[in-house]
């Protein structure tokens, strides 16, 4: 159901931009979307003091820190934190010289569910964006979560998930590493672009 109602969310979003002229009067649809930034939060834990420090993590994402945990960071024990921290911290400052005003994303996320709850009346919503940053070969494991959807982005419980990672402009020098290249590009290129 996350999956058939996220692409109908991204064909209608494609259709509307497309010709505006003829795209329906949503003005009036209210939607209203809260941006938790838990890229930031993580990233503004404590390594020497882990423990507390996820716990603090836990208590403001209850539903969402395991998910990012096991299901886009692939870390199974909380020792393995300070690797994936140290390793992904560059992609992570990277983000928010693109990213420090999610304002204009959340803008046009919820332009977008206006379109969903205009043809789609009944359809609950998510109630939060959540921008992430995780491995860049998370995108292979988002399908587990998605029902076998190749895409950067995903639904969870009550969340509209962002992986950042994957919007760096086309000269992130992450892009250019020969693994990404030779893994990761392809696949998603040939599922992004073959639609």
């Amino acid at each position: 159901m996350r999956k058939t109602g996220l692409s109908l969310l991204l064909a209608i979003v494609l259709f509307s931009c497309n010709n505006e002229n003829n795209a329906p009067d949503v003005s009036g649809v209210k939607v209203s979307l809260v941006v938790k930034r838990f890229d930031r939060d993580f990233f503004a834990i404590d390594t020497t003091q882990l423990e507390s420090s996820l716990g603090k993590l836990q208590q403001v994402y209850p539903d969402f820190l395991g998910i990012y945990m096991n299901n886009i960071a692939g870390i199974t024990n909380p020792a393995e934190v300070r690797s994936f921290y140290a390793s992904y911290r560059p992609v992570y400052d990277s983000a928010q010289l693109l990213y420090a005003n999610f304002e204009p994303v959340r803008a046009d996320l919820e332009k977008a569910f206006r379109y969903v709850k205009f043809y789609f009346p009944d359809y609950k919503l998510p109630a939060a964006v959540v921008p992430v940053v995780g491995p860049m070969n998370s995108r292979d494991d988002l399908p587990r979560m998605a029902g076998g959807d190749y895409s950067p982005d995903f639904i969870g419980p009550d969340i509209v998930g962002v992986s950042l990672q994957f919007y760096l402009g086309a000269d992130f020098s992450f892009y250019k590493n020969q693994y990404f290249i030779n893994n990761v590009a392809p696949v998603y290129r040939s599922r992004r672009f073959s639609r």
